[in-house]
């Protein structure tokens, strides 16, 4: 064995593993007769100055925490001009060697990572970040206790200042054989996070990354970003989502809620601390013991005022577009289950996809098809509140139990659009209403699966987009292509295709991947331009952005490249307006619009008791014309028609929403005023419909109450502490909750 035989009175008795960080040898402590971990910073880089500062740095972190969960070190020794470590060797297999043999079983899992957890919420405590969390470095002793090993690239406070060093990486090699090397980047491909990636400082949303992964893991038996290439494993992840229908069918709710938030790409909309990891994994098991639902099963019929008909889910205005054998899948899937997840990323059409899926299916549902909209807005209480005005529900003891009670025994179907804005309070309420009502179907739209058991999953792909050359030789459906003409269409009525024009369609459809969103945005450009003028410029855009091109772009980047060349190109008029509907997370009608805008005479009086708000005004007018165009460009969709434009309601696309929010967020001025401007509205409309919604004729008001209700829970939330305004908007919304008996 080369290396020391001995270290002061530790007596060498084997080399455990080494890395860039170190040599680590199992020894003897002869005087306490223990066994011990002794670390050496490697002989052709005992010289290296910074190394050794960072190898005795090790010696001081380790020492300022005293955690159960973390190896312990017993002291720092010198000899013949060599430092060395001494650490608690810990017995028992790494958590790299036990998932050699498969996925573990989920109570075992989340044990594990609930220790792993606990012990670098006690570093962060200390100002101090793991960097480097991985299976490899996670001990499991035979008495159940987990530790975590090696803070040998963890580093102070400093790092959350922006003051990081960036010259020690662990690089995976193989997806079991890993050694630490030097480098630009510090951390594992595979397990270090995106900003870990691009060689930015890091903080505690950085080890949350990673236990996301390791937790990951565990539950399949699978690393999260994998790829053939070291290369690969930082593309995927950069860029690729994680498999989600890899998870056991039986992994709690919460438990996938916690996956979802430690794995956002942005390390700003991961949680900001591990505590809440702990929580989490504790919350996730003790839903797994107790295997019950909350909510009183319930085999009566019910209360006796359901409406007649076959609930509020109509019929699309126009058939979905080559969404055919996706639907008759759905109605497989759903005979067969009653939980149908549709997954897929942003702008795949999911929930057009859901909803038309429901009417199709709700002749052969008793008690009707509903459909719930759930807002863009990430609220605990919303999905149950949102489905209970959807359904009529009151009754005490919360939104979800009057909504159990409300649906009871009766057959009913429910499609829920938009559940990954509040994906645990989604998956939550299914599982509460699945084991309460024993008749309720679900269909259900998020990014990824609810995780309850018996779900059935169908992942939502793009449209068939075929090359132009298979196009001519009569290969392959024109699915986006068909979905881009008939927006055309819907800009004039008149359009007719030509063969010319239909290979130039095909071709952009091609290019943009066949995403429903990026196809129907591309038609709205389509008024102003050619369609391979579309195509050209896209491309340049998408170069501008440093890749070589749209089909190199994921969809969230391509449907971001267009709308912000749409808001680039916008008339002021035009932006103003769509700027203004981005403030809402609901429907927004057009009066609501103009007083996000900064009309004042929009503003609904209370001392006025005509529920629409009296006679129209010339802004309200060109505004209503305005938001047509704007449904028309794709940017904005039509939630409910009118006689006339003044009168339609519209909603914005999640996809659109975020852009426009990094467009205000450029613009300061003009956000604040938009944000004002829509909590104006809504407590003036509030104030208005409170004095009304319990007399005669009360029920108008209440309805217009429900359909702004979103927006006025989102107002309250965009309100400073101590803010007179969002007392009032607290008030209002328990007066609401009160008044419908919820």
């Amino acid at each position: 064995m080369s290396g020391p035989q001995a270290v002061t009175h530790y007596l060498i008795e084997r080399e455990l593993g080494r890395g860039a960080m170190g040599v680590v040898y199992l020894a003897l402590d002869t005087k306490l007769n223990r066994s011990v971990a002794v670390k050496s910073l490697p002989a052709d880089l005992a010289l290296d100055a910074d190394r050794k500062a960072r190898f005795e740095d090790e010696a001081r972190t380790l020492a300022a925490i005293n955690h159960p969960n973390i190896a312990s070190i017993y002291g720092l020794e010198q000899q013949d001009g060599s430092t060395y470590l001494i650490l608690e060797f810990v017995e028992g297999p790494t958590l790299t060697e036990r998932l050699i043999g498969g996925a573990m079983e989920l109570e075992e899992a989340l044990r594990v990572c609930r220790q792993v957890a606990s012990g670098i919420d006690a570093a962060h405590q200390r100002g101090i970040i793991h960097r480097d969390l991985k299976p490899e470095n996670i001990k499991l002793r035979p008495d159940g206790v987990v530790k975590v090993l090696d803070f040998g690239i963890a580093m102070a406070g400093e790092l959350q200042t922006g003051t990081a060093r960036m010259d020690t990486p662990t690089i995976a090699i193989a997806p079991h054989t890993r050694r630490t090397a030097p480098g630009l980047i510090v951390g594992t491909p595979g397990y270090m996070s995106p900003e870990q990636a691009r060689g930015k400082a890091v903080g505690a949303q950085t080890d949350l990354w990673s236990l996301g992964c390791v937790l990951y893991e565990c539950l399949t038996g699978t690393p999260i970003f994998t790829g053939e290439s070291l290369a690969d494993a930082l593309a995927a992840t950069l860029h690729a989502e994680p498999d989600w229908s890899r998870l056991p069918p039986r992994t709690p709710a919460r438990a996938v809620d916690l996956l979802r938030k430690c794995l956002q790409k942005d390390y700003r909309q991961r949680p900001e601390k591990m505590a809440w990891a702990c929580e989490a994994l504790d919350e996730s098991g003790q839903h797994l013991k107790s295997g019950v639902s909350r909510v009183v099963v319930s085999t009566a019929g019910g209360d006796d005022d359901w409406p007649p008909g076959g609930g509020n889910l109509a019929a699309p205005a126009e058939p979905v577009i080559g969404r055919e054998r996706e639907l008759v899948e759905i109605a497989r899937l759903s005979a067969g289950s009653r939980l149908v997840t549709l997954t897929g990323p942003t702008g795949s059409g999911r929930a057009t996809l859901a909803l038309a899926a429901g009417a199709s299916l709700r002749d052969k549902v008793a008690a009707g098809a509903w459909s719930v909209r759930l807002p863009a807005l990430a609220e605990a209480e919303l999905p149950a509140m949102m489905a209970a005005l959807s359904l009529g529900a009151r009754g005490a003891g919360g939104a979800t139990s009057a909504l159990a009670g409300r649906i009871a025994a009766r057959p009913v179907l429910l499609v829920m659009t938009g559940c990954e804005h509040s994906p645990t309070s989604c998956a939550t309420l299914a599982f509460d209403l699945l084991g309460a009502c024993p008749n309720v179907r679900l269909i259900v739209t998020s990014r990824a699966p609810m995780g309850l058991e018996g779900e059935a999953i169908l992942p939502i792909g793009a449209l068939s987009a075929p090359s132009p050359e298979a196009v001519s030789r009569g290969e392959g459906r024109l699915d986006a292509a068909r979905l881009f003409v008939e927006r055309l269409k819907h800009q004039d009525a008149s359009f007719r295709s030509s063969t010319e024009s239909t290979t130039a369609i095909a071709e952009l459809c091609r290019r943009l991947g066949g995403w429903p969103l990026a196809v129907e945005l591309a038609a709205g450009l389509s008024g102003a331009m050619a369609v391979a003028d579309i195509a050209e410029r896209s491309e340049q855009r998408a170069r501008m952005l440093g890749v070589s091109g749209l089909e190199m772009l994921p969809a969230d980047g391509l449907h971001r490249l267009l709308i912000r060349w749409i808001l680039d190109t916008l008339p002021p008029g035009e932006l103003a307006v769509l700027l203004a509907a981005s403030a809402f997370v609901g429907t927004a009608s057009v009066r609501g619009l103009c007083a996000a805008g900064g009309a004042r005479e929009s503003l609904p009086n209370a001392e006025t008791d005509d529920p629409t708000g009296g006679p129209t005004t010339v802004r309200e007018t060109k505004t209503g014309t305005t938001v047509l165009k704007l449904v028309a460009r794709g940017v904005l969709e039509l939630r409910a028609k009118a006689d006339d434009s003044a009168h339609v309601r519209v909603s914005m696309h999640e996809a659109v929403r975020r852009v426009a929010g990094e467009w205000l967020r450029e613009n300061s001025a003009v956000e604040s005023a938009v944000v004002t401007g829509h909590r104006a509205y809504h407590l003036a409309s509030a104030e208005q419909a409170s004095r009304r919604w319990a007399g005669a004729g009360g029920s108008v008001w209440m309805q217009r109450a429900e359909a702004e209700y979103a927006d006025l829970v989102y107002a309250e939330k965009q309100t400073r502490d101590g803010d007179a305004a969002g007392a009032r908007l607290r008030e209002l919304i328990g007066a609401f909750r009160a008044a419908r008996g919820l």
